[in-house]
């Protein structure tokens, strides 16, 4: 959850609708410090079945709505994804791919990593605007992990 510190808060989770199925992302506002809110919109553009996970919101000043997350349309392997939205939530910018390839770490390859084990993911917005996604990896608990950080507009 974020909230631009004027009454409004935008939410943003993951949600199946069948016991242990694939879950989705889904987003939905609140301009009444969350008495109501809209209707949740899936803001994914993977087909339907795609497991999606480890959602992450940050607000950098009114209406500017900027969100992440990974999902596995690239089977087996996961992605993570980055949109924007300047009005609040109503549009959203293309998804874009923000997941890259470093090589030495044998869960990572061009088309994706590895179930996301660690899944500690995190955005905020700096001073000048930028963007920065941070999250922890790793292969598997026994694994060295590692810090993956990007960052943009």
């Amino acid at each position: 959850m974020a909230s631009e510190g004027t009454g409004v808060l935008y939410a943003l989770w993951n949600g199946g609708s069948v016991d242990k199925g694939a879950e989705r992302v889904f987003f939905a506002k609140s301009t009444d410090a969350g008495v109501t809110w809209s209707r949740k919109q899936d803001i994914s553009s993977a087909s339907q079945g795609i497991a999606h996970a480890f959602p992450a919101i940050t607000v950098a000043a009114a209406g500017d709505v900027r969100i992440s997350w990974m999902d596995a349309r690239n089977t087996p392997m996961w992605n993570a994804y980055y949109r924007r939205s300047r009005d609040g939530g109503k549009t959203w910018s293309a998804e874009s791919d923000i997941s890259s390839f470093v090589p030495g770490s044998s869960y990572i390859t061009q088309q994706g990593f590895s179930f996301p084990f660690g899944d500690y993911y995190e955005m905020a917005v700096d001073d000048q605007g930028t963007t920065q996604v941070v999250m922890g990896q790793g292969l598997n608990y026994d694994s060295p992990g590692a810090i993956w950080y990007t960052r943009g507009k």
